[in-house]
């Protein structure tokens, strides 16, 4: 995507615009499969930057949160860096632009003495597979579309909800239980500034455990004609509002 992102610059120059969106790339941890130790190393080893700058230039941020804004100081576990027992750490990813950033993702995690294999497959093979818990760390991403609230990012990781594949739910771990009681809290808010704490008080949580580990918010782009004017410059097409027609352009009310 990089690559073409770049190439779309230099065809069309200023009709590519890119906003910011809800949409998100992290490493899932299967619960079951790898422990609190490798989670915390692994999550400490990647330099987030690096891929971000070199693989994803202009199009996607290094983020150690979930919601986008937020702040999360990792409490750094006592861990020995020592080899993990048993096999390498499976991780999967989608095969195609995703691989290479498991690659790197790898590279890092080797240097820090973390062994792993990387397993690149089409997409309905690797949801099959993180469904029926066959990994122990997956490389995902999701678009939240239309959902630009922030908050809406910590949403799919809830039970029930197409990101909660981790295991962490049926583990017991009475973290678990305290994230889905939070969320269902913050649900209910009704009051603006509660909510955005409860919201925190949940990423906090999950991040702690390091069953995900942010890696990118990413930016959403759009070939938009210079007949279009009054463009608003933070808000994605799909959210403008009325839009006034003439012979020669369109001009969008708010």
């Amino acid at each position: 995507m990089a690559n073409q992102i770049d190439l779309l610059r230099r065809q069309i120059g200023e009709q590519l615009h890119a906003y910011t969106a809800p949409k998100f790339t992290y490493l899932k941890c299967n619960r079951d499969r790898v422990d609190a130790g490798t989670r915390q190393r692994c999550a400490d080893a990647i330099d987030r930057a690096f891929i971000a700058d070199n693989l994803l230039p202009g199009v996607a941020a290094p983020t150690e949160t979930i919601i986008p804004g937020s702040e999360f100081t990792s409490s750094v576990l006592a861990t020995i860096a020592v080899q993990r027992e048993g096999a390498p750490l499976l991780l999967r990813c989608l095969s195609g632009e995703r691989e290479r950033i498991a690659v790197v993702v790898a590279d890092d995690w080797r240097r820090a003495g973390i062994e792993v294999d990387i397993l690149a497959t089409p997409a309905t093979e690797l949801y099959q597979a993180v469904d029926a818990g066959d990994y122990d760390v997956a490389l995902a991403h999701f678009d939240r579309g239309l959902k630009s609230e922030p908050n809406f990012m910590l949403e799919p990781f809830a039970p029930g909800q197409f990101a909660d594949n981790m295991n962490w739910y049926s583990s017991g771990d009475a973290a678990a239980a305290d994230f889905a009681a939070i969320v269902e809290r913050a649900r209910a808010a009704v009051d603006r500034a509660e909510r955005d704490d409860l919201y925190q008080q949940a990423e906090r949580l999950i991040l702690s455990e390091n069953i995900v580990i942010p890696l990118f918010h990413e930016r959403a782009f759009w070939l938009i004609s210079d007949r279009v004017e009054g463009l608003p410059q933070a808000i994605q097409p799909m959210l403008w509002g009325e839009a006034e027609l003439s012979d020669d352009t369109v001009r969008i009310e708010g």
